[in-house]
This record gives structure tokens, C-alpha cells and sequence, in this order.
């Protein structure tokens, strides 16, 4: 969507100036950019060319950031701005989470120390507790969607759930997703019924305290 020009940064929506690219998969594009009002780091969302006329994905996209909006909490990404209305380019403007995510964490450095598991999964449920008080589940919970900030803080996006904004919603599908997430970031894989018991024998006694 954004071609670099040698030596200057192209400008988006007449205030951010991008700087380079941070992830191009999925439905969107997302950049580094500077926020020329707000002088602040940010990461640009921009849709996909490619799904810009799919009613669906529009709405999908659109209300992803709408849910954001709703859940004030540090465990989970802080919208900045959004714009819709655009044909060819909605976008989303939130918090740069520097560590990239926690998926891509493990990939790189293998299971985490359970003391390390234990800390990011109270981030992470005090971040769903916020949301499903606020009336907004995630529904599509995995470690994907765990980010880190500079600062080692875990913050949680995607969420694509039901919202009631205020209203009651059911924490069981998050709470279910959660608990395999533990077991991932036990691990260093994916949830396998067949060998839960052995981790679980094996961390038990460290996780028992």
C-alpha cells in the first residue's frame, strides 16, 4: 500500500510518517510510524487492498477496533484513532508493542521458565478479567495475540468475541483458551490432550506453590 521513497518516509492520512514494515500478514498491513501530532511511536493497521470490497472483513476489521475501544485496561492494546470511512484504506492507529508476540517468543527461545509462564498469565487474565467486565470476550484467544511492549508488559489484541459493552458475557470459551496458552507457554507447543498429564507431572511440584 506505502512504497518507502529513498530518504523521506511517505505520510498517511496527513500525520503519520511510516517508517518501516511490521507485519504484512493476515488482512492488513501494519507499519511503524511516527505520529506527527502526538509525537509518539505508533503502529499503523492499514486493510489489505485485497479485502478492502469484502463486506465481511470490513465489518470484522471495523468492529475488532471498536471492541478495543471499550476495554481500558494495560493489558490490552490501547487504541489511538481509526477511520472507516475510507473505501480503499480503513485503518487503526494503536500502542507499539516492541516484542513483537509471545508466539513468536517461543518459537525463538523454546518453553519459558514456569516462574516467567506464571507472570505473563496474570497479565493475561487480569486483561480478560477488564474485558469481560466490560462486557467483551475475545473468543479467538491464543498466544498470536499476546504482544509485549518494550517494557515486558503483555498486552492482548484480536479480539473478535461477542460485546455487550457493560452487559454479562461468558468467560468460558477465554478461560478454556487461556488455560491451553499455560500449557503452550509451559511447553513450547500446542495443546495435546494425550500429553498434558506428562508436563504436568513434570512442573507440578514447581507450579504447586
Amino acid at each position: 500500500i506505502l512504497t518507502l521513497e529513498s530518504g523521506r518516509p511517505p505520510r498517511f492520512a496527513d500525520r503519520y510518517r511510516v517508517v518501516t514494515t511490521l507485519d504484512t500478514a493476515g488482512i492488513a498491513h501494519v507499519y511503524l510510524a511516527w505520529d506527527d501530532r502526538m509525537e509518539r511511536w505508533v503502529s499503523l493497521k492499514i486493510l489489505s487492498t485485497k479485502w478492502v470490497r469484502d463486506a465481511r472483513v470490513r465489518s470484522r476489521f471495523k468492529n475488532e477496533s471498536e471492541t478495543l475501544r471499550h476495554v481500558e485496561h494495560h493489558n490490552v492494546l490501547e487504541v489511538y484513532a481509526s477511520s472507516h470511512d475510507d473505501p480503499f484504506a480503513p485503518y487503526v492507529v494503536t500502542e507499539v508493542a516492541e516484542g513483537g508476540t509471545v508466539d513468536a517468543w517461543l518459537e525463538e527461545r523454546g518453553p519459558m521458565e514456569p516462574y516467567l509462564a506464571i507472570h505473563v498469565m496474570a497479565m493475561l487474565c487480569s486483561g480478560l478479567d477488564a474485558a469481560h467486565l466490560a462486557g467483551v470476550e475475545h473468543a479467538e484467544l491464543g498466544v498470536e495475540h499476546l504482544l509485549i511492549n518494550r517494557h515486558g508488559v503483555i498486552k492482548l489484541k484480536g479480539f473478535r468475541g461477542s460485546a455487550s459493552f457493560g452487559g454479562s458475557v461468558s468467560a468460558y470459551n477465554d478461560t478454556a483458551d487461556a488455560t491451553e496458552i499455560f500449557y503452550t507457554l509451559l511447553s513450547g507447543r500446542r495443546f495435546e490432550a494425550g500429553q498434558a498429564a506428562e508436563t504436568l507431572t513434570r512442573l507440578g511440584p514447581v507450579l504447586a506453590p
